[in-house]
């Protein structure tokens, strides 16, 4: 703290400051397990002779109060119960066939009325909802289709920002192509108990890695050679962006190793070391 706030201590109040700090990290989590073991533990001595009651008691701290929870959710459970039981017969039908029978019958064609147009509106409020949804996906279709062609008219008049565009996907591809860059360990001994599949799925992401670099190398390439209009240039960018978005989020689900998923992952791998070569 001194240092980050340029702030001149003396020698005996840091002294202080670092013994209190150790006994704060030394202390805290010793007193946070005791508690767990006290609130787990049981509180009354019998419960230690099992072998001489049939039936187990436990009186732990945790357990009596998972009980009182449970009670008090079986008591709420009864009283909307009969909450809504009373509802029923206080306000929906409070009329008894016996003492008002037109007003029962009345009452209860009511009811059904209700209950057929609830029928028929449900299916009419979830199309409601889906015509709903389908409309906000075209809108936004068309939002992100007139942004693109404003950000393609954009490259167009101003090619540098094309540049820009190739600057920004060789960083978001430096992650996905880490592999493709490494030397082919395939046929490394410390590698024999990898699986097929996981062989299978590190070199169809290498090769994804090489084509990914050699796409770059062609767009910048292109840029430079002036041969290509800014417009196919921007096309070629979009789409290379889009394969790399995809790779990225597919890459948690898909590659299940987590040592395929980068190459610094790959190389601090603990259960497949390779050669640092």
């Amino acid at each position: 703290m001194s240092t980050i706030f340029q702030v001149r201590i003396d020698e005996e109040a840091e002294r202080r400051f670092v013994r209190a700090s150790r006994i704060f990290r030394t202390w805290i989590s010793s007193v946070v397990t005791l508690m767990f073991w006290i609130c787990i533990l049981p509180t009354d001595l019998a419960d230690f002779n099992v072998c001489v009651s049939e039936r187990l008691n436990d009186s732990a701290i945790v357990t009596k109060w998972i009980v009182r929870a449970l009670l008090s959710i079986a008591e709420f459970k009864v009283a909307w119960e009969k909450t809504l039981e009373s509802i029923f017969w206080n306000r929906v039908l409070p009329y008894r066939p016996h003492k008002e029978p037109l007003k029962f019958i009345g009452r209860l064609q009511e009811i059904l009325r209700i209950i057929r147009f609830l029928r028929f509106a449900t299916p009419m409020g979830r199309m409601f909802l889906k015509t709903q949804d389908q409309l906000r996906a075209v809108w936004k279709a068309r939002k992100q289709r007139k942004r693109g062609k404003l950000e393609k008219q954009k490259r167009i008049d101003r090619p540098s920002m094309v540049f820009r565009d190739i600057e920004r996907l060789k960083g978001m591809a430096k992650q996905a192509t880490a592999l493709a860059k490494l030397p082919s360990f395939t046929t490394n001994h410390t590698l024999e108990r990898m699986s097929s599949s996981v062989m299978a799925t590190y070199k169809s992401r290498r090769e994804w890695g090489k084509k990914l670099t050699e796409q770059l190398s062609n767009l910048q390439r292109d840029y430079f050679g002036d041969v290509v209009s800014p417009e196919n240039l921007y096309e070629r960018v979009l789409k290379i962006t889009h394969d790399v978005n995809v790779v990225i989020e597919n890459s948690d689900g898909y590659y299940s190793h987590r040592y395929l998923k980068s190459a610094k992952s790959l190389l601090t791998s603990r259960k497949y070391l390779i050669s640092p070569r």
